[in-house]
């Protein structure tokens, strides 16, 4: 580590060394605010913040103002490589597993082989039980579907293989001719061609229902929401009236600049922003207690809003801006739930650019 220069890194320092974090973080805080380009600040105070994500922010900060800071870069280093380590480990095994049983099939092949050439009975008695349950199965499915006795399922299924312009039997082609060299004493002709009308009636009627609800249907749901559309769309306008109000009625106590109070982007996202006359003098024991009043509007912050900020400017000088800071809308309302307390909420200030 550099050496520490300055009353207030100093006093950093040895609040960190006596692992009072909070304390560190109090007085860095408030030292990076006048002093936003010093590496040492931010070296510190990534060792003084218990959050692992904000620590490497504060690194790399000082790569971007110092980049041959001594260490900085090895513990960016570390910290993205402790995290990134152990994600390829584990797709390896799978694959190492497949890879392992590959072998196996190719060596169960010499063993049919040698069963096809052992004897000649032993292969057609396996064709025929094949053949029998390939044809069990097929009526099987069949049957149920066609509602008829035996024969006429039968019949059908032959009827089918020769008409191959039914809908909705693609499935059943390849089993269909074997069953039609088994059942070669159907005669009849008559009940085969009622089969085909039924099978066609039923087609027939399922497009004209689908068609006719589908269209009621859609035709119903659009109204409603084209209908719910223009209702939405007011709803961002009052949410940014009120979130204006809302930084307006918590910075009542300040030298707020009238008519000041606008919606911005910035790095904290969806930001309401006002304006504070301040001086230079007067500076930095106004910013904490700024912070403190924004923190305390916490639980009234609107979603869709990434924070509250102020800028600090100089009513005496055309209202030249001095500084610009705010927080996060999620650390605003963690400090008004009570899960933060003021010192925490006031090392989480953001330094706007």
């Amino acid at each position: 580590m550099t050496e520490v220069s300055g009353d207030e890194l100093r006093a950093a320092y040895e609040a960190i060394q006596a692992d009072e974090l909070a304390r560190a973080r109090d007085i860095l805080s408030a030292y990076l605010v006048d002093h936003p380009n010093d590496p040492d600040g931010w070296w510190l105070y990534a060792h003084a913040v218990s959050d692992a994500s904000q620590g490497l922010k504060a690194l790399e900060t000082v790569i971007k103002l110092d980049p041959k800071y001594p260490n900085a870069q090895a513990l960016i280093d570390e910290a993205t490589a402790f995290d990134i380590e152990p994600a390829p480990s584990e797709p390896a095994k799978p694959i190492r597993s497949f890879a392992a049983d590959q072998p196996k099939p190719s060596s169960a092949k010499p063993a049919t082989v040698q069963v096809r050439s052992s004897g000649s009975r032993i292969p057609t008695w396996l064709v025929a039980v094949v053949v029998l349950l390939i044809v069990v199965a097929a009526l099987a499915l069949l049957l149920p579907r066609l509602g008829g006795e035996g024969e006429q399922s039968a019949t059908a299924v032959a009827d089918a293989s020769e008409t191959p312009g039914s809908v909705g039997v693609g499935g059943t082609d390849t089993v269909t001719p074997q069953v039609v060299e088994t059942d070669t004493n159907t005669p009849a002709t008559g009940e085969p061609t009622e089969t085909l009308e039924t099978a066609t009636d039923a087609p027939t009627e399922m497009p004209t229902e689908s068609p006719t609800e589908g269209p009621t249907e859609a035709s119903g749901e659009t109204p409603t929401e084209s209908a719910a559309s223009p209702t939405e769309e007011p709803s961002s306008a009052e949410t940014a009236v009120s979130q204006i109000a809302l930084v307006e009625s918590t910075l009542s106590g300040f030298a707020v600049v009238p008519g000041s109070e606008v919606q911005v982007q910035t790095p904290l996202g969806n930001t309401a922003v006002a304006d504070v006359c301040t001086d230079a003098g007067s500076l930095r024991s106004q910013i904490p207690d700024v912070i403190t009043a924004l923190g305390t509007a916490g639980s009234q912050i609107p979603d869709g809003v990434g924070g509250l900020a102020v800028r600090f400017v100089d009513c005496n000088a055309n209202n030249a801006l001095i500084r610009y800071v705010g927080i996060s809308s999620d650390d605003a309302r963690a400090f008004a739930a009570g899960e933060i307390d003021e010192a925490a909420l006031r090392s989480r200030i953001a330094v706007i650019p």
